[in-house]
């Protein structure tokens, strides 16, 4: 049988090392996946909200291209709305604390094309053309405001998800 200090050690050791717990399982919502845990520690919440080559950080949703692929020079047209170059919203990106380019010098963009959340919100789908006359990479967006709004019901903030 352990002794009273070993099992005070093993109720404290997750504390100390300051581990997360796990408040709710991954769920689907609207189409998407979204994770919340709970930090035990801070009292806060780790949000994680995505689908098939989407992410959504920072109150921005990120499309995932192949790293290979250069977006830097990429265009975007949500729904049916007017093309919209990715560098535009390079000063809002900023501004909610995304690095614009990583240290590759090939390929700063690393297949990234991030959107500010109030362009997509309540939109189905966004097509990206990463260089002029190519296919456009067409994602389905659709559920993305039910699932933030689910996300926000559940205690995520803005600033947690990751």
């Amino acid at each position: 049988m352990p002794s009273p200090t070993a099992l005070i050690a093993l109720l404290v050791w997750p504390s100390v090392l300051h581990l997360p717990s796990f408040g709710h399982d991954p769920q689907a919502v609207a189409g998407w996946r979204l994770s919340v845990r709970a930090d035990s520690f801070t009292g806060g919440h780790v949000c994680k909200l995505g689908r098939r080559g989407i992410s959504f950080t920072r109150q921005a949703l990120v499309l995932h291209l192949a790293r290979n692929i250069d977006t830097s020079t990429a265009y975007y047209r949500v729904d049916d709305a007017a093309p919209r170059a990715a560098r535009d919203d390079q000063a809002v990106l900023a501004e909610l604390g995304f690095t614009l380019f990583a240290d590759d010098l090939n390929n700063p963009s690393q297949g990234l094309v991030r959107i500010p959340e109030p362009i997509v919100l309540n939109a189905r789908t966004v097509r990206v053309e990463t260089a002029a006359f190519q296919r456009p990479t067409v994602f389905r967006i659709d559920g993305l405001a039910q699932a933030l709004s689910a996300a926000h019901a559940a205690g995520c903030r803005d600033a947690d998800f990751q």
